[in-house]
């Protein structure tokens, strides 16, 4: 008789009591190997079956695996949400400093245009002409010395004044022509050493000007093709997502069925 204790109790006729509980015994020990033997089985079948889903569960492991990888080589990088967070950290400080270039920018074109009109537009002219201008300048000074010397003793009548002043024209002429061929005729020679330094500052505004364009353009192509690469995480990182909490699924349920075979181990 079974009760709901899960405990038994078996009942015996026999001629005499050590009969009886020879009976019983034997029908106890029966019972037992019935029960072992029924039991086994149960459990081996029991085993059999989460095996079976244990095996389905890492193929599916595998699969989600080899999905995520697939995405990850799609984006060309190994963790899409850390990655898409650094990208757009680096963003934010990439435009952040395409402004600052951009002001840069603005304040040099400002002072190139004083410049160039501090020097007439015709500075580089001038200060790549500077040493023969000087040349000239210097020649045409030297005889006009000469020139006040001779009038302190002669006339302009005299030859040697008359001489000295036909040199200094033809001088005169040949600076002029030097000049006019250059493009820079108007030139002072008394504003040349201001022209020359607002040419040599204009030279460095040029060249601060191009460097400035060189950086905001490759500025421009590095934040193009990061906004690029944020486009493409942000589409791909949902479907990460879900991959990934399919995994994490997939892998809590392989933990609870390796549970329950150590649990059906402990009642073999």
């Amino acid at each position: 008789e079974r009760h709901p204790s899960n405990l038994f109790t078996l009942t015996a006729r026999a001629p005499t009591l050590a009969g009886a509980v020879k009976k019983v015994n034997g029908y106890a020990e029966t019972l037992i190997e019935e029960y072992i033997d029924y039991r086994q089985r149960d459990l081996a079948n029991w085993r059999e079956s989460l095996e079976v889903r244990k095996e389905t569960l890492q193929k599916r492991v595998a699969e989600l695996e080899s999905e995520e990888n697939t995405l990850k080589g799609k984006a060309g990088v190994v963790a899409p949400v850390e990655t898409l967070t650094a990208i757009n950290a680096l963003l934010s400080d990439q435009r952040r400093n395409l402004s600052m270039l951009h002001v840069q920018r603005a304040n040099e074109e400002a002072k190139r245009r004083k410049l160039e009109q501090q020097t007439g537009g015709i500075g580089p002219l001038v200060a790549a002409n500077a040493v023969e201008i000087r040349k000239r300048g210097a020649a045409i000074a030297a005889i006009d010395a000469e020139l006040a010397a001779l009038r302190e003793r002669y006339t302009d009548l005299n030859p040697k004044v008359v001489g000295k002043l036909e040199e200094r024209r033809a001088l005169m002429a040949s600076y002029t022509e030097f000049l006019q061929s250059h493009g820079i005729a108007d030139v002072d020679i008394a504003m040349l050493d201001s022209i020359e330094a607002h040419a040599s500052d204009l030279a460095d505004t040029a060249l601060r000007l191009d460097v400035l364009r060189e950086n905001i353009q490759a500025l421009e192509n590095e934040i193009a093709e990061n906004e690029r690469r944020s486009g493409e995480l942000t589409v791909i990182i949902p479907a990460f997502d879900r991959l990934r909490v399919k995994r994490s699924d997939a892998e809590q349920m392989l933990r609870d069925l390796d549970e329950q075979l150590e649990n059906i181990t402990y009642m073999e």
